[in-house]
This record gives C-alpha cells, structure tokens and sequence, in this order.
C-alpha cells in the first residue's frame, strides 16, 4: 500500500478503536472504506490480508 494510503488507514484505524473504547466497544457497528487503487493486491494480498485482520 502506499505510503499516504497506509498513514491515512492507521488513522482511520486508530478513529476507530477510540470510539470502540469510549462506548465499551458498542461502536462503531460498520466501518466503510474507500476502494483506492492497489487496496487489494498491493504487496501480493498481504496489505488487504493486514486490513482485515486489524478489524
């Protein structure tokens, strides 16, 4: 993943897990990502195996 891509996902990420720990992890219930170009085969699959395993 780029460089951009890859620091604006840790912050989303990171936007995320707050909000799960302000309301004991009831939110959010969903997150919706942007599909940006290279997301699900850059780094032969292992950036898009690395998103889905951080949720």
């Amino acid at each position: 993943m780029q460089k951009v891509n890859r620091v604006c996902f840790i912050k989303q990420y990171g936007f995320i897990e707050e909000m799960r720990c302000a309301t004991n992890r009831s939110y959010p219930v969903i997150a919706v990502l942007e599909n940006v170009i290279g997301a699900f085969s850059s780094n032969n699959w292992l950036d898009f195996k690395a998103v889905l395993e951080s949720f």
